[in-house]
């Protein structure tokens, strides 16, 4: 169970930043096929503003979730926010000739909160290993979250711009900049210091999941010295996508039990 003190302003800037919008009106919205963690904000914001009354909907013939942010959400999240969110989310305070609060800097929550939103670990094969990836359209916000995580020495990570699969219209951002950490097949740090930090349990699992596949492939990998092409991380979870997601949530449902 998530305690509230768990949760703060940075987790929740980070958040958004990965998958909050901002409209023509100036209101916040973030959306997500999970919806356990929008229903953490919106406790969260029950606790401090008991005004308010936005609900946590379904989309229509779709599987996200939409939750709309209280107006006054705006100010405590601007000093967390950067590039274009951060210019869209301040069209107001810049019209009434407002100065921008000071820009913090990016801690361990607000990294959380935007891989949360944006982030995905997954196997990119038999010699790759396992990999992390950030992703933003801007690659400023990339590069400071590089910065941020080079502290903790999990490396510099690969900054690559990835081309859309469909065509966009024109004047859209139509390219995503990612940021990937290689894990390999034996360094589980960055998983578990995700795995010890995030709020949704479905990311918790999912973590735990590589985790325990990347040290059953360290166990039995020097049985198969002779040949390791026969034993690889990928041998120790379900090759189809759609069974690897029925494998965490079955995981997930005998864990709660």
């Amino acid at each position: 169970m998530i305690r509230m003190k768990d949760v703060r302003w940075s987790w929740l800037a980070g958040f958004f930043q990965a998958e909050g919008c901002v409209s023509l009106k100036g209101e916040l919205t973030v959306s997500q096929k999970d919806h356990e963690p929008l229903d953490l904000i919106h406790d969260f914001l029950k606790y401090h503003f008991p005004k308010y009354r936005a609900l946590v909907r379904r989309k229509k013939f779709t599987d996200y979730h939409t939750l709309h942010l209280y107006p006054r959400v705006t100010e405590q999240l601007l000093p967390w926010l950067r590039g274009e969110k951060l210019y869209r989310a301040a069209e107001k305070l810049v019209a009434q000739n407002r100065a921008l609060p000071k820009c913090l800097p990016i801690d361990d929550d607000w990294t959380i909160g935007f891989w949360e939103g944006d982030g995905s670990v997954f196997l990119a094969g038999p010699s790759t290993g396992i990999q992390v990836t950030f992703s933003q359209k801007d690659p400023e916000v990339l590069e400071e979250l590089r910065d941020h995580l080079t502290k903790h020495s999990f490396g510099s990570g690969s900054l690559t711009e990835t081309e859309p699969k469909l065509p966009t219209k024109p004047g859209l951002h139509s390219h995503m900049n990612r940021l990937t950490y290689h894990c390999g097949v034996r360094d589980t740090r960055l998983l578990a210091w995700l795995h010890d930090r995030v709020r949704s349990e479905f990311r918790r699992e999912q973590l735990r999941a590589f985790i325990k596949a990347v040290d059953l492939y360290n166990t039995r990998a020097p049985k198969a010295a002779k040949n390791p092409s026969t034993s690889t991380p990928e041998d120790f979870l379900p090759r189809k996508p759609w069974r690897r997601r029925k494998w965490l949530q079955l995981q997930t449902a005998r864990n709660q039990v």
